[in-house]
């Protein structure tokens, strides 16, 4: 005759069932780990939008279940994944005005849109970065 796990009353009404008290915890990380690639693909808009989103998707999820008492490692998760999610997505707001400014600024100066590489020779230029991207041949005196 085979054990079987011994009777669970069912909740009171208006409690949360068992299983959705233990809720939160795998989403709360799941926001860390999106908030955190939020962070690090900030500089590239789309993946940085993405991964914040979902991080700001899932910190409310986590928090949502993670009410009541005895859930503040599960709180925790969800409420860090919500704020890296929200920085990450400001790290991509600034990021993007800022190359925007730069080529605005560069545009400005030639008087016309610049090309790829009279946008690097700007940038170059404002913060003194000589050879930005330039490959080392074998004239170079790195090369040697």
């Amino acid at each position: 005759m085979s054990a079987q796990p011994p009777y669970e009353p069912p909740p009171a009404y208006g409690q949360p069932a068992p299983e959705s008290r233990r809720g939160g915890l795998v989403t709360g990380i799941l926001a860390l780990v999106f908030g955190v690639l939020s962070l690090l693909s900030s500089f590239t808009v789309v993946l940085g939008i993405l991964f914040g989103v979902l991080a700001i998707a899932l910190g409310i999820a986590a928090l949502v279940r993670a009410r009541g008492p005895g859930t503040g490692g599960r709180k925790l998760a969800g409420a860090f994944g919500l704020l890296l999610g929200v920085l990450g997505l400001i790290a991509v707001a600034g990021l993007t005005i800022l190359a925007r400014d730069q080529y605005e600024d560069c545009a400005r100066r030639l008087g016309r849109d610049p090309s790829p590489t009279e946008l690097r020779r700007c940038l170059e230029e404002r913060y003194g970065l000589h050879g930005l991207g330039a490959h080392r041949g074998a004239g170079s005196p790195a090369a040697s």
